[in-house]
């Protein structure tokens, strides 16, 4: 039965919850940041996803369809507009879907095989997200055309920075048994 607390280290156990706490706040900003490099076509890289699926391998998928939520709800307090659509629902899938591929072993972890688990996240969360744009009546063929911009532009975006925040994340949650041998 997987455990539900976060990797054991020899650090005090709360410090896991504050870094936790303090990367989701700077990924949550990280939405109004427009660095160079950082937009592309008025799209930004979805911090939330890459810090959602950084995370969701180290829990069981229940847990990580919570954080999916939980985070989705994040998203769209911070983006405002109306209740729908909403990023909750790609989200929530996105988190049960790499917290299940891990419980599988369906998944190695490396960086590679993180930043194609985001990009196809990436991808999801924004076909999820035109859906409902769909099904609250917007015209079809200039959404699809739209949509696919968009989704493609943040899902490369996504994948390319997400080293920058799944390196150190992993190297803090990583237990001591992953550690290499020297």
């Amino acid at each position: 039965m997987p455990s539900f607390s976060p990797p054991r280290r020899d650090r005090p156990w709360w410090h896991n919850y504050v870094l936790a706490a303090v990367s989701i706040f700077i990924c949550a900003c990280g939405i109004y940041v427009h660095l160079p490099g950082m937009h592309l076509m008025g799209v930004t890289p979805n911090w939330l996803l890459v810090w959602l699926i950084t995370w969701s391998r180290r829990y069981p998928v229940a847990i990580a369809v919570l954080t999916g939520v939980s985070l989705g709800l994040v998203q769209d307090a911070m983006v405002g507009g109306d209740w729908l659509p909403t990023h909750t629902l790609g989200l929530t899938i996105a988190g049960g879907v790499t917290a299940w591929l891990q419980q599988q072993n369906l998944m190695r972890e490396d960086v590679i095989s993180i930043a194609l688990l985001v990009f196809v996240g990436a991808v999801g969360v924004e076909t999820l997200l035109g859906l409902q744009f769909w099904l609250l009546g917007q015209d079809f063929g200039h959404l699809w055309v739209k949509q696919q911009r968009i989704a493609l532009t943040s899902a490369v975006l996504s994948s390319l920075w997400t080293p920058l925040l799944y390196v150190p994340l992993n190297l803090w949650w990583r237990s001591p048994d992953d550690a290499p041998k020297v």
